[in-house]
């Protein structure tokens, strides 16, 4: 979510900066809960009823929530205020495009000056060069830099006088990112509300039990305090069962498993709940997103651990992990057996380059069906978005970006059909054989297909935050957004 953001400057507190650097703090603090509360939960799968541990993810949760409303709060304060600049984009752009333009060049005069300034020292003691003429280039440097200084506080006072607006597309996207830390925020104090039930069910479970010990005369009225804590467990119990039987309805229903193969669907998701730091609930939401890529039941149960043990060892979330994984075999012309290979590939880009799965997920959404359709292996293009992501490109951005050097290739301008003629990519026989036609109507497909299933995202958030998670009309939505991500794989 955060590169949604990048790149909207506003003031916050006095000061004027990136909204994302303005964050930055709250989100680490967001992320180093929530890994302490993976632990917390993994913890607690093998000792439910301790309270000590309880207590420990209440306190998580807390923190959790506070840092999440700070966030929430943050961003708002900036909508506020993008609202009212934001018709002044076009306005702004006009001038200040000629002004960034003139940066560029002065900046790449500055860089071509300094090399020279690099030999030129050694040049003057050989007399390679005259005094004269070592004089007059750093006279150069000097005005250059002058110049640029200059060029900066311009750009920097257009900017102040438009009130420093953001594109229509970013203050979209920055309500967007509202919408999901709203969800995000409601679903953490949901999950706090149900942590401190259950802390006081146990409480009062053992407190009984104590008593019970005690005195033994009228065990009947000392068991009923208990009984009744109990009882509460049990709701709580029968709750998650429910949870558990719901998703794998929906896994069902979308799959055609019936009989025989749903059980075994059901068996392998409770065996994953058990054998990792995920519920049984969540494994079946992994299965989800696998039967909504069109995963037959043996594809399931062959490539769920591989994604489960990925989206563990990424401290990413599992439903999202999955969706990357299947997505991306799917635009890469991959099958389900290549799914705990993929995995492995997505490990190690993340633990040897700038990124995470999430990113290198945002990447493979624009470019993998360009580059599956171009036959480019998955090694080769988490190599790629690895490398990009080393120089600070990643996400959305990188996709595009790789997408579009690929498109070039398949579809080059004169100069660059030489220059790959030359260093023998490509034969005047392999431009004449590709339809440039079909492979940019493929394009326009996936993108439009994309952003549909963002707008649908919106919608089903919005509708959960409006009218409740069960509502009809949250329904109907959840109903749009599975519609519109099965475009989305068609269309990749």
């Amino acid at each position: 979510m955060a590169g949604r953001i990048k790149g909207i400057t506003v003031e916050i507190g006095g000061d004027t900066t990136k909204l994302s650097k303005a964050l930055e703090g709250v989100n680490k603090n967001i992320k180093n809960t929530q890994t302490q509360l993976k632990d917390v939960e993994k913890l607690l799968k093998l000792d439910p009823t301790n309270t000590e541990l309880l207590s420990q993810k209440q306190r998580l949760l807390a923190d959790a929530v506070s840092s999440t409303s700070d966030k929430l709060e943050t961003l708002k304060k900036a909508s506020e205020q993008a609202a009212k600049t934001k018709d002044n984009y076009d306005a702004w752009k006009a001038k200040y495009d000629p002004i960034k333009q003139k940066i560029g060049e002065t900046e790449t005069k500055m860089k071509e000056l300094k090399e020279q300034a690099k030999t030129a020292d050694e040049q003057l003691s050989k007399g390679e060069i005259s005094q004269e003429k070592y004089d007059a280039l750093q006279r150069e440097i000097k005005e250059t830099t002058d110049e640029l200084t200059s060029l900066k506080e311009s750009a920097k006072a257009v900017s102040d006088e438009f009130g420093n607006p953001i594109s229509p597309q970013q203050y979209d996207s920055l309500q967007r990112e509202i919408v999901e830390t709203q969800q995000e925020l409601q679903n953490l104090q949901r999950e706090a509300e149900n942590s401190r039930t259950a802390l006081v069910k146990i409480g009062e479970a053992g407190a009984t039990m104590e008593k019970v010990g005690d005195k033994i005369s009228g065990a009947g009225e000392k068991l009923l305090p208990l009984t009744a804590g109990i009882t509460a467990l049990g709701t709580m119990a029968v709750k998650t069962t429910a949870d558990f039987d719901a998703v794998m309805s929906k896994v069902s229903a979308i799959s055609g498993a019936t009989g025989e193969d749903l059980d075994a669907l059901r068996a392998k998701a409770r065996e994953m709940g058990s054998q990792t730091k995920f519920s049984a609930s969540e494994a079946g939401e992994a299965l989800n997103f696998m039967a909504m890529a069109g995963w037959k039941t043996e594809d399931m149960l062959g490539g769920i651990e591989g994604i489960m043990n990925l989206a563990a060892a990424s401290g990413e979330d599992l439903a999202t992990t999955s969706d990357i994984v299947t997505d991306a075999l799917t635009a890469l012309g991959m099958s389900a057996d290549d799914s705990a290979h993929f995995a492995d590939i997505l490990a190690a880009v993340s633990s040897n380059a700038n990124t995470n799965v999430s990113l290198m997920g945002e990447s493979f959404k624009y470019v993998a069906p360009v580059a599956g359709a171009m036959g480019a292996s998955a090694e080769d293009l988490s190599i790629a978005l690895g490398l990009m992501a080393n120089s600070g490109i990643k996400g959305s951005q990188a996709g595009n970006s790789l997408k579009n050097a690929l498109v070039n290739l398949t579809k080059p301008t004169k100069q660059q059909t030489a220059a790959m003629q030359q260093l023998g990519f490509i034969s005047t026989e392999t431009i004449q054989k590709i339809d440039f036609e079909k492979v940019e109507k493929a394009e326009k497909a996936v993108e439009s297909a994309t952003y549909s299933l963002d707008n649908a995202q919106i919608k089903l958030n919005d509708a959960i935050t409006k009218y409740g998670e069960n509502s009809t009309q949250a329904q109907l939505a959840s109903n749009k957004y599975e519609e519109a991500q099965k475009k989305l794989i068609d269309a990749q």
